[in-house]
């Protein structure tokens, strides 16, 4: 156990845990996945911030965390490495806490990512080497501004960002991979089980899908996306069946 002017930190089988007496101004962060050593770090770097309660978690698309003491995080800190689903860990997200604000930390500056990861429902993607002060300021600025996005990358990234995700509504690439396997007549608990993530992030990447390619409908989807060059209809195997919601093919 570590003390400190704000309160305790300690790591349990639970992860690293910073406490400190809650009062009505206080912020509840909790710090998902990340190297052992790193998300400690994080957690722990964070747990020094005046008014900060932390926790930390490991998150995959399929599971969900069991968190003692009902948790009800006002920011997660998402520390993404470099072969995780990123999208499909942050709707299971929120998933799980509706409502929570996102940050992620991320080594990469892929456009591409970065607008996957917004139209997924990020507030702001930093660089894993970002100071604790910036990111404390972020976290911060989610309460007060949680409709604005941050984005801490090269102008390079920026520019490209503009370009590819930007101006037009982008299906990302996991996106387009359900787009495919629902042309292929495969109902979202067959989606879930070859992609490994939960049927409510099958259902979510769906609304995401519908509400970018302007449709109501499986069906409509796989149309739409034919129409814009993003799907071959020769690879279509097997029409879904007519529905008006994200969840009517189960």
């Amino acid at each position: 156990m570590m003390g400190s002017a704000h309160g305790w930190s300690a790591y349990t089988g639970a992860g690293w845990i910073s406490c400190m007496d809650r009062d009505i101004d206080s912020l509840q962060v909790l710090v998902v996945n990340g190297e052992p050593m790193l998300q400690e770090g994080i957690t722990e770097l964070l747990g020094k911030e005046p008014g900060f309660v932390v926790r930390a978690c490991r998150m995959t698309p399929e599971k969900q965390p069991h968190m003692h003491g009902g948790l009800m995080p006002d920011v997660a800190v998402l520390v993404l490495e470099t072969h995780d689903p990123a999208a499909d860990i942050l709707l299971n997200l929120l998933e799980t806490w509706p409502g929570v604000k996102v940050v992620v930390l991320t080594a990469h500056d892929d456009p591409r990512l970065l607008w996957s990861l917004f139209s997924a429902g990020a507030n702001a993607c930093l660089a894993k080497g970002t100071r604790r002060d910036e990111l404390a300021a972020v976290i911060r600025g989610l309460r007060e501004e949680g409709d604005r996005i941050t984005i801490s990358a090269p102008r390079r990234t920026i520019t490209l960002f503009g370009a590819e995700g930007g101006c037009g509504n982008i299906v990302t690439a996991r996106e387009l991979e359900i787009v495919e396997l629902v042309s292929r007549g495969l109902s979202n608990s067959q989606i879930s089980s070859k992609l490994f993530i939960t049927q409510s992030t099958v259902k979510r990447h769906l609304t995401n899908i519908y509400a970018k390619l302007d449709v109501t409908s499986r069906i409509g989807a796989v149309n739409r996306a034919i129409q814009i060059g993003i799907l071959r209809e020769d690879s279509v195997n097997g029409w879904p069946e007519m529905d008006d919601a994200p969840g009517g093919s189960s």
